[in-house]
């Protein structure tokens, strides 16, 4: 799968249009029935039956707004995901954390639901280290709505991927990446949202073919996108201890790809800035401080040279 900039720049762009065209159809559609109204005030006969077709006007940008959500945002969306997602904001990967995750995978209904749900547990497990757990979890999944909900397919497989390009199995990674393919390739170009899920896989792929250079970049193409996301969204100003943790993995991974690709400096200057934001996870912060050790061993042998 050819990922590339121009592909998350156009599917960036193309959110960013539609969004802002609903609202001004919005905008735009309300204030030309407000001045039909006062046009036709005292002219209409039947008032009732001229304020319902005002009223159906003023609908019809709604209902085009909610039809284009649905194309940005990816299957399994909804009131209790956004609700568990807000509460781990400030409390990212506790076990009270864990235990309303698993509530709320038992309480979900929808297929896609659930596997999101899911996947935000994964999620939790592997930023406190707990692999096994994490692994569990995916192979314990259902998988007979794959085909219908390709997106939550390329979810699944890209968390399986990037836990096994974390603990070093690259021979399972690339496994994992040719038995969900078909899955990147059918949803892949869907949404933003779904390519940065493609983006993420990729890179653990490229990076089990030890193509270190490749993953660097579309690890910095990622970064680049995330950060004008976040920018326009205003989740970078939120600050919050679950933002802290995702940025700062954002940074020691992107240190890690820099040392593998033997740009020390670089390294040097990613885990710095990264390593802290991870205080809220102990096996974080140990990995980040061991890869740390590793820069400066480095450059120190680099020094002596």
């Amino acid at each position: 799968m050819n990922l590339t900039k121009e592909t998350l720049d156009r599917l960036y762009k193309k959110q960013k249009t539609m969004l802002s065209a609903g609202w001004i159809i919005t905008i735009a559609v309300i204030a030309l029935t407000e001045v039909l109204r006062l046009l036709f005030k005292d002219i209409v006969t039947n008032r009732a039956a001229f304020n319902f077709i005002m009223l159906i006007i003023d609908i019809l940008p709604i209902i085009y707004i909610v039809i284009m959500t649905k194309k940005l945002i990816p299957s399994g969306q909804s009131r209790r995901l956004r609700k568990v997602f807000k509460v781990m904001q400030q409390d990212p990967i506790s076990d009270n954390t864990v235990n309303m995750l698993y509530r709320a995978i038992g309480e979900a209904s929808k297929y896609p639901e659930k596997l999101r749900l899911t996947g935000l547990l994964v999620s939790v497990y592997s930023l406190r280290g707990q692999y096994r757990e994490a692994f569990d979890l995916l192979f314990a999944s259902d998988r007979s709505g794959f085909e219908k909900y390709p997106d939550v397919a390329m979810l699944h497989f890209s968390d399986i991927i990037c836990l096994y390009a974390e603990v070093g199995d690259n021979d399972s990674a690339l496994r994992a990446y040719a038995d969900g393919k078909r899955f990147f390739e059918a949803a892949s170009e869907r949404n933003y949202i779904c390519c940065n899920t493609a983006f993420s896989a990729m890179i653990g792929v490229e990076a089990a073919q030890k193509n270190y250079r490749k993953a660097l970049d579309l690890r910095l193409i990622l970064n680049e996108y995330q950060n004008l996301f976040n920018s326009s969204t205003g989740a970078a100003q939120q600050g919050t201890p679950l933002n802290r943790l995702i940025n700062g993995t954002v940074f020691m991974d992107s240190a890690e790809l820099f040392y593998l690709c033997g740009d020390l400096d670089n390294a040097a200057k990613y885990i710095d800035i990264g390593g802290p934001m991870l205080s809220a996870s102990p096996f974080l912060t140990r990995k980040a401080n061991d890869l740390s050790e590793k820069i400066r061993t480095a450059l120190a042998q680099r020094s002596y040279q």
